[in-house]
């Protein structure tokens, strides 16, 4: 079986959390055991009893669908998998990645911010995002309105250097008006990814989640405006509890 099918698989196991399933990442064996109902005691039993009850074959034909529709999917095990994703305590078992799996190599910065923005934190984060490309670097952000989608519309600037990260399956686009955004990114040789599978909808439970591998993906986070509770500050808060960077736009530039 191949190992991308079966960490893919265990991405639809929704009712343990993340850190419970990268307790099984590297240990394919335990979850062909618990597909077949066997008795695992190295593992948890809720965590046995979600993955026993889980449909693989409507995983395993979504995922082939999925594959034919161009979209790729990375696991836990791959070689592409981004290594600084891979070091997280709780790394993504898969990634559904739309685009060119080249925008995942060079060194990644998330740009993040206020949905609310204002005018001059759109014209930073556009300004800031095409200036980080430009030393080659790829801009990550999380295709939401407000700060996210400036800082992706100034990493258009040099193709290529454009990363999104969804909180949703890879099938849908939240919000639905940045669709034509999320297609200029790929136009642009840029990439989509999300560990969501096909069919989750835009969850609230879903983007603390997605912050995390934002932050996982970067060696560093740039916040341009945020509001005191946030998911900006949930992104960089991820950030300094794994080792990044994080940065702040501390005053009016102009």
């Amino acid at each position: 079986m191949d190992t991308r099918y079966l960490y893919s698989a265990l991405n639809r196991v929704h009712s343990v959390s993340t850190s419970s399933k990268a307790r099984l990442l590297g240990h394919p064996d335990l979850l062909l055991r618990m597909r077949a109902h066997d008795a695992v005691p190295e593992v948890h039993p809720s965590l046995s009893k979600a993955v026993a009850n889980l449909d693989w074959e409507a995983a395993f034909q979504e995922d082939k669908d999925l594959e034919s529709q161009g979209i790729r999917i990375l696991s836990w095990a791959d070689e592409a998998y981004p290594e600084r994703l891979r070091n997280l305590p709780d790394p993504p078992p898969a990634l559904y990645v739309r685009g060119r799996l080249e925008t995942l190599k060079p060194p990644a910065i998330a740009v993040v911010g206020s949905r609310l923005s204002t005018v001059y934190g759109l014209g930073v984060a556009r300004s800031l995002a095409g200036d980080l490309v430009r030393a080659g670097l790829c801009v990550v952000s999380g295709l939401a309105r407000g700060i996210d989608t400036a800082a992706h519309e100034g990493s258009l600037s040099v193709p290529g250097r454009a990363l999104a990260v969804l909180g949703t399956g890879p099938d849908k686009v939240y919000p639905s008006e940045n669709e034509t955004l999320l297609q200029r990114i790929l136009d642009s040789g840029g990439a989509v990814l999300t560990e969501f599978p096909p069919g989750i909808p835009p969850h609230p439970r879903n983007f603390p989640q997605r912050n995390r591998v934002i932050a996982g993906l970067a060696w560093g986070v740039l916040v341009v405006e945020a509001t005191e509770r946030s998911g900006s500050l949930i992104t960089a808060r991820f950030a300094a509890e794994t080792g990044r960077e994080v940065f702040a736009v501390p005053h009016n530039l102009t």
